[in-house]
């Protein structure tokens, strides 16, 4: 029987609080979920920013969207998931909330993020019925180049 631990990716891609838009667009692209965690510099979870959210902004601001940063994006709402979690629990997360993504947190710390595809690539003997669809390609990227002089520039992204 798999464990979090066995399943997440104990390396994920997190932004950090002054992240630009097109920083959290490409970073969404690059590794190909719905959500990236933001973290402080400590790599302390404070919550995380989706697709979704980006791609209201977009529509709803225009060009006003490229003044903000990822703190102004991120939810706090999230369900989270420790180490000590099980499978079943996060899969009931997913379903309940319809995410593909938890992050995995130890001590306010981020440790790792299991994604609804880590799990079903890994034959999780559990029933899966309930999960949001698996996405099996990248989200599409949002169309940046309306931002005059925003380079796509990922030096905000860090690996925790």
């Amino acid at each position: 029987m798999h464990t979090i631990k066995d399943l997440m990716d104990s390396t994920p891609m997190w932004l950090r609080m002054d992240s630009s838009l097109t920083e959290a667009s490409c970073g969404l692209t690059q590794v190909g979920t719905d959500a990236l965690p933001l973290c402080d510099p400590d790599g302390s979870y404070l919550g995380i920013v989706t697709y979704v959210a980006l791609e209201r902004a977009l529509s709803s601001m225009g060009d006003l969207a490229y003044s903000l940063r990822a703190q102004h994006l991120m939810t706090t709402t999230t369900p989270l998931v420790s180490m000590s979690s099980t499978v079943d629990e996060a899969l009931a997360l997913m379903a309940t909330h319809q995410v593909e993504y938890l992050p995995v947190v130890e001590g306010g710390v981020l440790r790792g993020a299991l994604t609804s595809s880590a799990i079903a690539a890994a034959g999780t003997p559990t029933t899966t019925a309930e999960l949001p669809e698996a996405r099996t390609e990248a989200p599409p990227a949002l169309d940046l180049s309306a931002a005059p002089g925003r380079p796509g520039s990922r030096a905000n992204l860090e690996a925790a």
